[in-house]
């Protein structure tokens, strides 16, 4: 039995399986490449079929030297007759020649530093991200949970880099040491403009402490192609002790570990504009019910995430607001957790920029939310800003608009 030989790209390789038994001619033999299928007849009695997989081997060469298995010399003699074969195959040279230009091609886009990077040697974190397909929402622009999970990424990429990722979402190795996690208490983010499908953003990232127990995470978002900023956003985190769920101070060996990359200075944006000011909580005009947690809205802490908790608040925005307006700024106040058995509801109230008629000011709308279990306390609340949408203005493919 003819042992399969495999051709090899930087991208792609093709799987030929052993030759039939049985001989017959005048056959059809479907070719998949690229999404594309294309037929053509073969006169012999040896039908492979060719099947493409993506791969992340890169041999310089595709040819039978460079991409066969050489596991012994019978084997490899089997596999170059096969490459025989194939190159003599209608349209082999250009279809060989596609790939290896596929190839060369997907080798400049591939980004050097897939988990970023440290600039100078600093306490700056650099990283790209491409705005993919999913990544849109109905605006057809990348949407608030995409800024927020880009926010996560980089905060946990920025630690590994630096060696200190351990046991626990983005816990460091002294922190592993004494079962403290990260908890988010407030968080703030300000959109100038939400980036579009193909867009290709960077992201700068420091971590900063102005308190004894406390740090902020500071991100702005950046077009990679013309630097106009995007976003910006600034979010507060404590310790908390994964085991008895209770605030801790910082471990002096934790401040030890990390004094060569956080800065000692304030949030990239005013914490006074992270404060919340009172509102009617008890009045709210507009209510969603029985909300709760399903088992993937818990991370790897087995606690809820505040990504999860921004969706919840903006399930009770009114959905003529969430037509005809973007969400151009968000604040958050994180004041307890909520497990799988939690059922919660979320209540919004517009508080700022409706005209006498109800609709929408020219500044947009200021609403106010809050989040609580249905037995009355209170799990978060924020205020968002909404202003019209500017999402068919919005430049494509990283370019922006003179």
């Amino acid at each position: 039995m003819a042992v399969p030989a495999t051709f090899s790209s930087p991208y792609f390789f093709l799987t030929i399986p052993a030759p039939p038994s049985s001989s017959s001619a005048n056959r059809q033999m479907k070719l998949g490449i690229f999404g594309n299928k294309c037929k053509f007849t073969v006169t012999s009695t040896i039908l492979p079929v060719f099947k493409v997989y993506a791969r992340a081997g890169v041999p310089s060469k595709i040819d039978e030297h460079a991409v066969v298995d050489q596991k012994s010399p019978v084997e490899t003699q089997k596999n170059r007759d096969w490459a025989k074969f194939l190159h003599q195959l209608p349209g082999s040279t250009s279809l060989f020649g596609a790939i290896q230009k596929a190839a060369e091609k997907q080798l400049k886009l591939v980004d050097p530093f897939p988990f970023g990077e440290i600039v100078d040697g600093g306490p700056i974190f650099c990283q790209n991200y491409n705005i993919r397909s999913y990544d849109l929402g109905p605006n057809r622009t990348a949407s608030m949970q995409t800024l927020t999970n880009f926010i996560q990424e980089t905060s946990l990429n920025h630690l590994r880099i630096r060696g200190l990722l351990s046991d626990g979402f983005g816990s460091t190795p002294e922190m592993a040491k004494r079962n403290l996690i990260w908890v988010i208490t407030k968080f703030h983010v300000v959109v100038d403009r939400y980036p579009s499908w193909g867009e290709t953003v960077e992201l700068d990232s420091w971590v900063g402490t102005n308190g004894k127990n406390s740090a902020h995470t500071n991100c702005i978002f950046r077009n990679c192609k013309t630097g106009e900023i995007l976003a910006r956003s600034s979010s507060l985190s404590v310790m908390m002790n994964k085991k008895t769920r209770k605030l801790s101070k910082f471990p002096e060996e934790f401040r030890e570990e990390t004094k060569s990359f956080v800065l000692q200075c304030d949030p990239l944006l005013d914490e006074n504009s992270m404060k919340l000011s009172k509102f009617d909580e008890k009045n709210m005009d507009h209510v969603r019910t029985g909300l709760s947690p399903i088992w993937n809205d818990l991370d790897v802490n087995q606690h809820v995430s505040h990504i999860k908790y921004t969706g919840w608040m903006l399930q009770s925005v009114p959905e003529s607001i969430l037509k005809s307006l973007e969400l151009g700024a968000i604040t958050l106040e994180f004041r307890r957790e909520c497990g799988l058995d939690s059922v919660l509801q979320s209540s919004t109230s517009v508080v700022d920029g409706a005209t006498d008629d109800g609709s929408c000011g020219a500044d947009g709308f200021k609403c106010a939310h809050v989040l609580r279990l249905e037995s009355g306390a209170v799990v978060a609340k924020g205020w968002t800003q909404w202003r019209p949408s500017y999402a068919n203005n919005t430049p494509a493919s990283g370019e922006c608009k003179k």
